[in-house]
C-alpha cells in the first residue's frame, strides 16, 4: 500500500485531491493533509510517505527551494505539482524538467522506487 502526503492552500483544494486520489489509487493510504508548507514538511519528515501530492500555490518560495527541503528531510520521496491555475503550467513545466534531470535518477536509484502515479 503507497502512503501519500497530501499539501494545498485551502482546505477544498485538499478534500478534492483526496478524493481523486481514492478513486485513481484506491489501494493507496492518505496518511496526513496538510495546508501549510511548514506543516508539510514536519509531517514528511516524521511520517516517510511514499509519494506527495502538492499544490503549487502551497509553497513558500517556489518549487525548487521545495525540492531541496524535500531531498534534505526524505530523498526517497516522490513528488507530484498540481496547480489548478492555467497560469501556473510554467512553473509546472519548470519543476517536472528540475525533477527529470539529474534530481529524478538521485530519486529513483536511491529509492528504488517507481513513481505512484
Amino acid at each position: 500500500m503507497k502512503e501519500i502526503l497530501i499539501a494545498a492552500y485551502h482546505p477544498l483544494v485538499l478534500k478534492g485531491i483526496h478524493q481523486t486520489v481514492k478513486e485513481q489509487l484506491p489501494e493507496s493510504k492518505i496518511i496526513g493533509q496538510v495546508t501549510s508548507i511548514q506543516k508539510f514538511i514536519h509531517l514528511l519528515e516524521a511520517l516517510k510517505p511514499d509519494a506527495a501530492v502538492v499544490d503549487v500555490a502551497v509553497t513558500w518560495k517556489c518549487g525548487v527551494d521545495l525540492l531541496e527541503e524535500v531531498e534534505r528531510v526524505h530523498p526517497e520521496c516522490v513528488l507530484h505539482f498540481i496547480s489548478i491555475h492555467p497560469l501556473d503550467q510554467h512553473v509546472l513545466d519548470y519543476l517536472e524538467g528540475q525533477v527529470r534531470g539529474d534530481r529524478q535518477e538521485s530519486i529513483n536509484g536511491m529509492s528504488g522506487k517507481q513513481p505512484v502515479f
